[in-house]
């Protein structure tokens, strides 16, 4: 069992797994060299100060000291920040990782 509490940010999606339900989460976070949500087409990452480029396997890491919004519907190797086209969204996304995290 879990320690109590802990499955705070858990969500049981089993139905969606056997073919009962077709709606699986709502949205995705993901926390690796920076932190990022998935809604939908959209995925918002949270500016970050760390390198843009692993030395060691050179690969981007998707770290930027600004704002990132990708549509993954158009544009699935997250190429062309549309942040600033989209401060909505932007601010919509950032406002609920920042409320998933504070949980």
């Amino acid at each position: 069992p879990l320690a109590n509490q802990s499955e705070l940010d858990s969500e049981n999606i089993w139905n969606t797994f056997i073919g009962k339900d077709k709606k699986g989460r709502e949205y995705l976070v993901k926390s690796a060299g920076s932190q990022s949500i998935t809604k939908g087409n959209m995925k918002y990452i949270l500016p970050s100060k760390g390198p843009a480029i692993s030395k060691l396997t050179n690969t981007e890491l998707g770290n930027n000291p600004e704002d990132q919004l990708y549509n993954l519907a158009q544009d699935p190797g997250e190429k062309s920040n549309i942040a600033k086209e989209n401060p909505k969204i932007v601010a919509e996304l950032k406002s609920l990782l920042e409320r998933i995290k504070n949980k």
